[in-house]
């Protein structure tokens, strides 16, 4: 607590309403279902989705983890510059500036540190300013829009016995987020606070020995895996929807170098943000 109030006193500046546009100010708002934010300088907004089990956590918990979270996502582009951060909670507002008075709990202390340790890594010198919700009406079309339909995943336990099957151990998941990736680098679809990259077509496969893929399963999508997987000469470990007779998967059986794990019907697909959501496939959907 004293190591942050000390850092952060000698680093932020002071705040006041004509300076919301001189550096960089962003707006941020968490709801149930997710958190957003919009860059007012760029005009570039960012969302994303919270676990089940962080849905349940107090407001002003969820509304600094929608600061930190966007500012992993702004310091890679904004960096050695002062931020100011506009949110609708006036406890998370305290936090940052430092102006609480009472003792933090765990959680805000950790994510205290955590919000101090990603300003100083790229020099950022960090305020808050409550800013009413209606003000804000991007940030908060951003945290409530609805889930992902195409985000679904396997079970770890599932991807383990497949990479023991075909003895492999894939360097990166090309279609993921940091909520469902298998792999300790990642490509997400959109940006993410803790992805290496966005869009998975923009990346050379080549720059890897092996890559795991599950993409959404869509025959649009599934073409332009087909085509990339054409020019890689990179293992690829794939999940794919049986579907035999359509063009794309007749291109794959061309560059297979080994026979397909057929994993059936009953493949135990979840969303990584509501456990209670089926696929729309259900049980029609064969997968290898």
């Amino acid at each position: 607590e004293a190591l942050w109030t000390q850092s952060h006193n000698k680093s932020t500046l002071t705040d006041t309403a004509d300076n919301i546009l001189a550096h960089v100010a962003i707006i941020t708002d968490a709801s149930y279902t997710g958190w957003g934010a919009t860059n007012l300088n760029t005009k570039k907004s960012v969302r994303g989705y919270w676990r089940e089990e962080e849905k349940a956590l107090p407001q002003h918990i969820l509304e600094l983890k929608a600061v930190y979270l966007s500012l992993k996502i702004y310091s890679k582009f904004q960096q050695n510059v002062h931020m100011q951060v506009n949110l609708d909670d006036q406890s998370a507002v305290d936090v940052i500036n430092g102006t609480d008075n009472k003792k933090s709990s765990q959680p805000v202390s950790f994510l205290k540190r955590k919000i101090w340790e990603q300003v100083l890594q790229f020099n950022i010198t960090l305020t808050a300013r409550y800013m009413d919700g209606g003000k804000s009406i991007t940030a908060n079309t951003m945290s409530r829009l609805p889930v992902d339909s195409t985000d679904w995943t396997i079970t770890d336990e599932l991807y383990d016995t497949i990479c023991s099957h075909f003895d492999v151990q894939p360097e990166i998941d090309l279609f993921a987020s940091w909520i469902t990736s298998k792999c300790p680098l990642f490509v997400s679809k959109m940006d993410d606070p803790k992805s290496f990259a966005v869009n998975a077509f923009k990346q050379k496969w080549d720059s890897w020995d092996c890559v795991y893929c599950f993409p959404p399963i869509s025959e649009s999508v599934l073409s332009k895996v087909s085509a990339q997987v054409a020019r890689s000469y990179c293992k690829v470990l794939l999940i794919i929807p049986w579907w035999t007779r359509s063009n794309w998967f007749v291109e794959l059986q061309k560059h297979k170098i080994a026979e397909a794990y057929p994993l059936g019907r009953k493949v135990e697909l979840y969303h990584p943000h509501d456990r209670l959501m089926a696929h729309p496939q259900g049980p029609r959907l064969k997968l290898a």
